[in-house]
């Protein structure tokens, strides 16, 4: 199965199996309490017990117990719910204390060093969740009123009508046939000196010079700044990759029990600057706040998780960046699947 396919199948079994109520991993039993299983008989298979993104494991277990239903002689198995790190998980596997892990296990480097996996059953990789740049929204309302203050907008009003009361009072002695007449008439006159009257006293002029100089000055300082907020969001730097995000100093969050936190120690992030998450609550909430806040700027996780989170209509203003690491995927741990990995793609 092509890798396009495999997350294409992995999306459709999540969203299918996101309405049960009847999780499949909390019916499970936990590993802790499975002491009477007869483990020469019994296979016993450990599942991480997570608490966010259970649906991933709960499409695992439906891949698992398909492929083992296609085996001519499948083993006898118990599944138990395993309360720890995906390291621990491995690391248990290793040491035969259980016989087998089925979830969303990713493969790594250290840990298929001292475990088997199967072909994986879905692609993964690391990438980053940031808050989406909205540019592409509708303009807001109004704007062309924030370009100047409330203060100054007032400002300017207030000398348009003195100035036009100005001109009115130097004309309206020298110039009747426009600046006499009915209250209504010369109110209108005063409104529309500078355009469709002639003025006529040297002191009125003067006064209509200094007013469309100062209409000039501000016309200029209106579109300079009414630019400048149009753009500044096209210019303010976002999160280009990880090593600003470390170089910087920024808050980072990953998901609880993931290898994720060693990948980025490994980067060079610091520890007090790692925030660990445990649903998608938690990661939308951290990336409003951000850093500034006591959030994380950026999210690292696995592509299918970021994926899933991003298939939610109500986190839209969030976005996936470039894939930072590639992984094998996730794949089930323990010699014993090995005698089923190839059904486990199909």
């Amino acid at each position: 199965m092509a890798a396009g396919e495999a997350a294409g199948y992995l999306m459709a079994a999540l969203h299918a199996g996101g309405s049960r109520r009847d999780a499949t991993i909390d019916q499970l039993r936990k590993c802790a309490e499975a002491t009477d299983v007869p483990r020469r008989s019994v296979k016993l298979i450990a599942v991480p017990q997570k608490h966010a993104f259970k649906d991933f494991v709960n499409v695992a277990i439906d891949i698992f117990r398909a492929a083992m239903d296609k085996l001519q002689s499948p083993p006898s198995y118990e599944l138990c719910a395993f309360n720890g790190t995906y390291d621990e998980l491995v690391r248990n596997v290793s040491e035969r204390v259980f016989d087998g892990a089925v979830g969303d296990v990713t493969i790594t480097d250290d840990r298929a060093r001292i475990v088997d996996f199967t072909m994986p059953y879905a692609p993964s990789g690391v990438s980053l969740l940031v808050l989406a740049d909205n540019d592409s929204k509708p303009p807001i309302q109004w704007i062309f009123l924030k370009p100047l203050t409330k203060e100054l907008w007032l400002t300017t009003v207030a000398f348009f009508f003195f100035t036009g009361f100005v001109v009115w009072a130097i004309e309206w002695p020298r110039n009747p046939v426009y600046y006499q007449g009915s209250s209504v008439a010369q109110f209108s006159t005063a409104l529309a000196f500078s355009h469709c009257h002639m003025i006529r006293s040297p002191l009125s002029k003067v006064v209509v010079v200094i007013w469309c100089f100062a209409v000039l000055v501000l016309v200029q300082s209106y579109t300079a700044n009414l630019s400048s907020m149009l753009t500044a969001k096209r210019l303010r730097p976002s999160v280009t990759g990880l090593d600003q995000l470390v170089s910087n100093g920024d808050n980072i969050g990953y998901q609880e029990g993931a290898f994720v936190q060693s990948f980025l120690r490994n980067k060079g992030a610091k520890a007090d600057k790692l925030r660990t998450f445990k649903n998608q609550t938690e990661y939308a909430e951290a990336l409003r706040k951000g850093s500034e806040k006591g959030g994380a700027s950026a999210i690292v996780d696995e592509i299918p998780y970021l994926s899933y989170f991003l298939s939610d209509k109500n986190n839209k203003e969030f976005e996936m960046g470039e894939r930072l690491y590639k992984t094998p995927g996730l794949a089930f741990a323990s010699s014993l699947l090995l005698h089923f990995s190839t059904f486990s793609v199909q």
